[in-house]
């Protein structure tokens, strides 16, 4: 049960790419540069010691996340089934 609601866990913060829960960084960025793959998600230096990185295709904008958590917020199951979704 721990285990999946830890996979769980990580793949919505995986998603809604929340502070601190992801493993998107400047260095993982310049990780991918050094491997020479996914050139969309280079960090890129925006002034002296401040770089910026794009995200991956697979997290969420603004609206999403919104309309993903309306969509948990209404979500009626049996009962017992999801016991504690938050």
């Amino acid at each position: 049960m721990h285990t999946e609601n830890n996979v769980c866990d990580n793949i919505v913060e995986t998603l809604m790419n929340l502070e601190k829960k992801t493993k998107d960084n400047v260095n993982s960025g310049f990780d991918l540069a050094h491997m020479g793959i996914h050139l969309e998600l280079y960090a890129t230096m925006i002034e002296e010691g401040k770089y910026t990185f794009s995200y991956a295709c697979y997290t969420m904008s603004a609206q999403e996340k919104h309309a993903f958590c309306e969509i948990l917020v209404d979500l009626k199951v049996h009962d017992g089934y999801l016991s504690n979704i938050s």
